[in-house]
């Protein structure tokens, strides 16, 4: 829902577009309705109602204000304000290698994209009916994308503040997107995922430690492809001695078990960490070391003293 003075700033803008042809542009305003190269313009560059504007390395001090039913393109073009397409019918914006001072917004138009593009405000996606893509930018600010229903595709962009998405029909689709902020509603799942693993998110409470866990070889996931890490399942005493075994590179063991078949998995890491006093088997007699049990956080304590302590 747009605040009143977003409201009085879209009638303004409005105004001004309308007054391309019902009062003349500030003087150092440009009208834009062909194409402009490598020159610099210290103030707003206008695209009115129906036109077709390229901007081609072009440096503009102002904003550059799209009308109704008009074509933006901008290329390699440094502008110092914001690139405001509001209440756009039909018109379309497609923003590439740009430098952008204040924030792309959006709103009520058809199709756009925004690509490769440094952007230091916020870009602003609101109940536009055609396709939207946002892909390899760097945003300072949000990126928000709300109520719109031509489809969003938000992919591989780094965001300082939030990815904020909420009532588009379809959903946003995309990924590989890195949020320093939080990322929520409909994109709260097209965020990387930590160490490769699509299961954990960046930004979550045990990423970075999921992360470090995988730089240091210590785990390889839960899957035979590497792509999750079943970050909500409880650990085997057996998988716990593989994560021994990596963690402090211990030599190789002789000790058997009765339960735990040679060549198997995690055989060679049981050996090992037994050999090296971690562990003591899980019966009396010490014949049997019970690899599918779950490690208890008791367990958990004796493994890591005679690991670490010594």
């Amino acid at each position: 829902m747009k605040t009143t003075s977003a409201i009085t700033r879209v009638l303004a803008v409005a105004a001004l577009l309308v007054g391309v042809t019902a009062a003349p542009a500030a003087a150092d305003d440009r009208v834009c309705t062909g194409a402009i190269g490598a020159e610099t313009i210290d103030d707003n560059v206008i695209v009115p109602t129906d036109a077709d504007c390229t901007l081609d390395g072009t440096t503009v001090g102002g904003n550059v204000l799209v009308g109704p039913r008009a074509q933006l393109t901008v290329t390699g073009a440094s502008i110092e304000g914001n690139i405001q397409d509001d209440n756009n019918d039909a018109g379309a914006v497609s923003v590439t290698g740009t430098q952008i001072g204040g924030s792309i917004q959006l709103f009520d138009g058809d199709r756009a994209t925004v690509r490769s593009s440094f952007i230091d405000g916020d870009l602003q996606y609101e109940s536009n009916s055609g396709p939207l893509v946002a892909d390899d930018n760097d945003i300072s600010g949000n990126l928000q994308a709300n109520q719109n229903t031509g489809g969003v595709t938000i992919t591989d962009n780094v965001i300082d503040g939030n990815l904020q998405c909420e009532s588009n029909d379809p959903a946003p689709t995309g990924g590989g997107n890195t949020v320093h902020g939080d990322a929520e509603g409909q994109c709260a799942d097209l965020t990387p995922a930590a160490g490769g693993f699509t299961d954990v998110q960046v930004g979550s409470t045990h990423a970075t430690a999921i992360n470090w866990l995988v730089d240091a070889g210590i785990t390889q996931g839960c899957t035979a492809d590497g792509n999750r890490y079943c970050p909500s399942d409880p650990v085997t005493r057996a998988q716990m001695a593989t994560f021994l075994d990596r963690a402090l590179d211990l030599p190789a063991g002789a000790t058997t078990f009765d339960d735990v078949a040679a060549g198997s998995t995690h055989a060679a890491s049981i050996a090992a960490v037994a050999d090296a006093g971690i562990t003591q088997g899980c019966t009396a007699d010490g014949n049997r070391y019970c690899p599918s049990d779950p490690v208890t956080r008791a367990q958990m304590a004796s493994f890591l003293h005679r690991a670490l302590a010594s």
